[in-house]
């Protein structure tokens, strides 16, 4: 492998390398996001069950 060589493969590692960092860091915020949107799903589908003092209060 030439000098020429060398130094091109390097480049493309580097390359590769801050584009894995990229979709790492998106990989990441997706993940929170996606958390988010099914603690909020949650909240919608299971509201806070409310206890009632009595059977003849509104809850």
């Amino acid at each position: 492998m030439d000098t020429q060589q060398r130094a091109r493969l390097t480049y493309l590692l580097d390359t590769l390398q801050k584009q894995l960092g990229s979709l790492q860091e998106e990989c990441e915020s997706t993940k929170a996001r996606l958390e988010s949107l099914r603690a909020q799903y949650n909240q919608v589908v299971q509201p806070p069950i409310q206890k009632c003092a009595s059977k003849k209060e509104a809850c």
